[in-house]
């Protein structure tokens, strides 16, 4: 979380947190694709538009506190999701 909270310019901060929320708040697993669906929205995009001209690397972005297995993108351990979740409350 530091690195993140400390090495990020202010809009990959956002987009990083969004993430983040949007990885622990989620009922069902989130792949890849879906992750940066969510956050072109979230920044006004157009669902119409799809990906196209979207490029967000995720793990690059988040890491190393969540990993992709299976397609889908989750947090490195349970322990993180408990961090994040009190982080979260914090603010």
């Amino acid at each position: 979380m530091s690195r993140i909270t400390d090495e990020l310019g202010e809009r990959e901060r956002k987009q990083a947190e969004q993430l983040l929320t949007l990885v622990f708040c989620s009922l069902v697993p989130l792949s890849k694709n879906e992750l940066q669906l969510a956050v072109f929205v979230g920044q006004g995009g157009a669902p119409s538009l799809g990906l196209k001209g979207l490029f967000l690397n995720i793990l690059q972005r988040c890491g190393p506190i969540i990993e992709e297995v299976d397609g889908y993108i989750q947090f490195v351990h349970f322990s993180v999701q408990e961090y994040v979740f009190f982080v979260h409350l914090e603010n």
